[in-house]
């Protein structure tokens, strides 16, 4: 069982449950799986394959998770980086993980586009 089949079978057989709350922010069921959709679809559209690896850049949010269930509804491995590590940090485990792709969830909605290929990939 993969990360988001958790997701797809809680939004059919309970699709006005609760599945997170940030702040005022509340998600039903099928609303993440609604916005893990779309999300899915965007990375794929970004010319990632299955086993790419994206770098999520990101505090604890709603959206960040949001990002993990699209990133194993499209099969690409997320690469988590720790906004408090210093930038040289950051180039290590990008070059070392050979990520394709650089997700930024701080301070912006991830819908914006925040988003970058890294070099090389």
């Amino acid at each position: 069982m993969r990360l988001h089949d958790v997701l797809d079978y809680q939004a059919r057989e309970r699709p006005t449950a609760e599945f997170a709350v940030q702040g005022n922010r509340r998600l039903t069921y099928r609303e993440a799986l609604r916005e893990v959709h779309q999300l899915a679809h965007a990375l794929g559209g970004a010319g990632l394959q299955i086993g790419d690896r994206v770098a999520i850049l990101a505090k604890n949010r709603l959206e960040s998770l949001l990002l993990y269930f699209a990133a194993s509804k499209t099969g690409v491995v997320p690469v988590p980086l720790n906004y408090r590590l210093a930038p040289p940090e950051w180039a290590y485990i990008l070059q070392d993980a050979q990520v394709r792709l650089l997700k930024r969830v701080l301070r912006e909605p991830y819908w914006t586009g925040h988003q970058r290929r890294v070099a090389g990939a």
